[in-house]
């Protein structure tokens, strides 16, 4: 069935989705997380199918959020605790680089389940 541009489908779409130009920083820094969970969670899962290609590119998908969050912090304000996250930041990439060329489920299973760590905190901070 074909669905134009008037119906329902197509404007609850329109409506439902977020925009980087209307969201804060915080909901920014949000969608990227959430959003790197998300390749994540598929990388693994081709890992484990041995679908190599479709778990390079979501490895790299979640690379390059991964990239923009690390790119995203402000040393200006608590400058240890962003050092801190850098490093972690460093850390995924690497052990992504790792899982891509080993093609080890667990070591994405690690980057993720730190990454969903920070998330839930991110999650509690009052934006």
């Amino acid at each position: 069935m074909f669905y134009g541009s008037g119906s329902a489908a197509a404007q609850y779409q329109r409506n439902n989705s977020y925009s980087a130009l209307d969201a804060s920083p915080h909901k920014l820094i949000s969608l990227l997380m959430g959003g790197a969970l998300d390749r994540l969670a598929k990388a693994k899962g081709h890992a484990e199918r041995g679908e190599h290609e479709q778990r390079s590119r979501f490895i790299g998908k979640a690379t390059e959020m991964i990239d923009c969050l690390r790119e995203s912090l402000d040393h200006k304000h608590n400058p240890d605790m962003t050092r801190d996250l850098e490093q972690l930041y460093d850390y995924m990439t690497f052990r992504l680089f790792s899982a891509n060329a080993e093609n080890n489920p667990a070591m994405i299973e690690e980057v993720y389940s730190l990454l969903h760590g920070i998330y839930a905190a991110w999650q509690e901070i009052d934006a």
